[in-house]
């Protein structure tokens, strides 16, 4: 992580704290999630586009499934699920996740937000903890949405939010642990796989763009589900934009914070596609140069985890 972030982060911080692979797959499906149609019943309502049932819709429980690629093909269901913390889970709801047969549990989080808030016990065959987001010292980032709050307000100037975001979006796509082990994993067939953060936006979000892109997913579709973000946790973006009412009436600014810490700013898809394309020119080479993920592998990866 650069030090200009680093700089951005630490005040606040002091102050307040295979191909042949393929059939293996479809088989696990049964014990994983099967998709639903969007428009399914609920509990309180409809579920949601992409929705995982049984699950609160803050706690933004996804399946990847069911996108489509620009070759025509789409997105297996049930292997890829993107959510908050599962800690945040109600008894039933632990039992749903479950249920779905995970067999890799990514943890993006630092070590201090899994310690306030372990993952449930027993939910997937694997579990691995990886911070996905590192100071150049190696020492792992708070960045639940208590502490992007808190480090947000710490950012001078009058675009507080676009100063954090960018240098968090830019730093994170690049030399990162914890993506690659997710990659790995992916290659090796270890799914269904559920992957996480605290919210299941930020970190979770990049993560999940970077998947769809290399399934052959458009950036249009990787945008889209980034964004549903702000549909499913309605509930805590409005709480939150009412707890600040008042500062919300006098600085458009702090209406912008608070969003950043219970949502998403779509455009922020597309400050990782610029990224990406400054450093290298395209996603190709991106994934090759970061993760490894060669034409072949790339391949490989779509005969697995996509269909039709």
């Amino acid at each position: 992580m650069s030090k200009n972030l680093r700089d951005g982060l630490t005040p606040m911080f002091d102050r307040f704290i295979k191909k042949d692979a393929a059939p293996e797959l479809r088989s696990r499906v049964s014990k994983g999630a099967k998709g639903k149609a969007a428009k399914e019943r609920a509990p309180g309502g409809y579920l949601l586009p992409h929705a995982v049932p049984g699950f609160r819709r803050e706690l933004n429980v996804r399946d990847l499934g069911g996108y489509e690629t620009e070759d025509g093909r789409k997105v297996r269901e049930g292997l890829l699920i993107r959510c908050a913390a599962p800690g945040e889970m109600d008894a039933a709801e632990v039992e749903a996740f479950a249920g779905l047969g995970i067999v890799s549990l990514m943890d993006f989080r630092s070590g201090d937000e899994r310690a306030k808030l372990p993952d449930p016990i027993g939910v997937s065959e694997d579990y691995y903890p990886i911070s996905a987001v590192k100071f150049s010292d190696d020492a792992e980032v708070d960045l639940s949405p208590a502490a992007i709050m808190k480090a947000a307000l710490g950012q001078k100037g009058r675009d507080k939010v676009g100063s954090l975001a960018k240098m968090f979006y830019t730093d994170v796509l690049f030399d990162n642990e914890a993506f690659r082990k997710m990659f790995d994993l992916l290659l090796a067939g270890r799914a269904p796989m559920a992957i996480h953060c605290t919210a299941g936006k930020d970190r979770t979000g990049i993560a999940a763009i970077l998947i769809l892109l290399v399934l052959g997913a458009d950036r249009e579709t990787a945008k889209r589900d980034y964004a549903l973000t702000n549909r499913y946790r309605r509930k805590l973006l409005y709480a939150e934009y009412d707890r600040h009412r008042i500062l919300n009436r006098i600085s458009r600014n702090m209406r912008s914070v608070a969003t950043l810490s219970q949502g998403v700013f779509p455009e922020m898809a597309d400050a990782v596609f610029e990224a990406v394309v400054k450093k290298y020119g395209d996603f190709d080479t991106y994934f090759e140069k970061e993760y490894g993920l060669f034409e072949a592998e790339r391949e490989k990866l779509r005969e697995m985890y996509t269909e039709g």
